[in-house]
């Protein structure tokens, strides 16, 4: 190898050594792109491999025309510099779309664990066995709000969608009844002398 390299031309070790390098950095983006493709979900990682393989040739044709002595050095220094800042713009969003890919699929399988554990567990049972402070402790960290409507009622629970439930689902009377959870001496916790009748 060292005698191929003694007896080579400068030019010749240099257009070698970029084209490995090159091939390593093609390579490295295609195979990302291809296993990001195969899992079926669209991404800018293929487009960010092809893009970068189209400027790294584009890069391999100045060498050759520079080599051929078909363009001067000024012409040979600009678009090289040129491409130079587009390759780089192109492995930085293509290693931007490799982190955000990983972080994605580490949250995706981190709410897997999260949901697995979940759909085990016995809330009902959990319910039971819970003291009054810890129900309102879980309640508290489910429930964001209520909003009280004419006709209904709107629960928003944390990360879900607004559950829209009916005043009768909830023991609430209907429209122009008087409501039990207003009501003094249904509420065990209405301080006394709030009753309807005193």
């Amino acid at each position: 190898m060292k005698a191929n390299v003694l007896g080579a031309s400068r030019a010749d070790v240099e257009r070698t050594v970029i084209e490995r390098h090159d091939a390593r950095q093609t390579n490295t983006g295609a195979t990302a792109g291809a296993a990001a493709a195969q899992a079926g979900r669209p991404t800018p990682l293929t487009s960010a491999a092809s893009a970068l393989a189209v400027l790294l040739e584009e890069r391999r044709k100045l060498l050759r025309l520079h080599y051929a002595g078909k363009i001067d050095e000024e012409q040979f220094g600009e678009e090289q510099e040129r491409l130079a800042v587009q390759i780089d713009a192109v492995r930085a969003v293509d290693e931007q779309a490799i982190a955000d890919s990983e972080r994605a699929s580490e949250i995706a399988e981190r709410f897997e664990q999260i949901a697995a554990y979940l759909a085990d567990l016995d809330i009902e049972t959990t319910w039971r066995a819970a003291a009054e402070d810890e129900q309102r402790a879980l309640i508290d960290e489910l429930i964001e709000g209520v909003q009280v409507h004419e006709d209904h009622l709107a629960v928003i629970v944390r990360g879900a969608p607004k559950l829209n439930v009916t005043l009768a689902e909830v023991g609430l009377g209907g429209k122009g009844e008087e409501r039990a959870c207003r009501r003094g001496d249904l509420n065990p916790h209405a301080s006394k002398g709030t009753s309807p009748s005193s």
